[in-house]
């Protein structure tokens, strides 16, 4: 029996759990994405709720997510992972003060073609931002 469908008042619904948090509030933004992020979501709230309940919710096969739990990362993972390491590297090398035009160009000193946004995701992802100089501003009138 789907434990989401059963004949209650919206009340009963909204607190199906002991803590009082509602499922549904929890998961609306996450129905729509892929399943990795529907796995990962239903991970994160494992402790919370049954996984059968949280693959029901999320309409992922219980299998799926099993398989998403064992499998291994994907070539672009384990890439951004390279890259991210190489970036906090040239980030430090540059004092802090690299963006990431100047982060491109060093990769492509180094023959690495990476595009700047993929850069820019990767420094976020890595929690890197640089130093940005500011404007000179003059306080004073010395021609008085």
């Amino acid at each position: 029996m789907n434990i989401f469908m059963m004949k209650q008042t919206p009340k009963e619904r909204a607190c199906k759990t002991d803590s009082g948090a509602r499922l549904a509030k929890k998961g609306h933004s996450v129905l729509c994405k892929r399943n990795t992020l529907k796995s990962a979501w239903i991970k994160q709230h494992s402790p919370d709720y049954t996984i059968i309940a949280l693959c029901q919710f999320m309409k992922v096969s219980r299998s799926r997510y099993y398989h998403w739990l064992i499998a291994s990362k994907t070539k672009r993972e384990k890439e951004n992972e390279a890259l991210i390491e190489k970036l906090k590297v040239l980030f430090e090398k540059g004092r802090g003060t690299y963006g990431t035009r100047r982060l491109k160009n060093r990769f492509s000193e180094q023959n690495i073609i990476v595009s700047r946004r993929r850069i820019g995701r990767l420094m976020v992802q890595a929690g890197l931002s640089c130093k940005t100089k500011k404007k000179f501003k003059v306080t004073t009138d010395s021609k008085a």
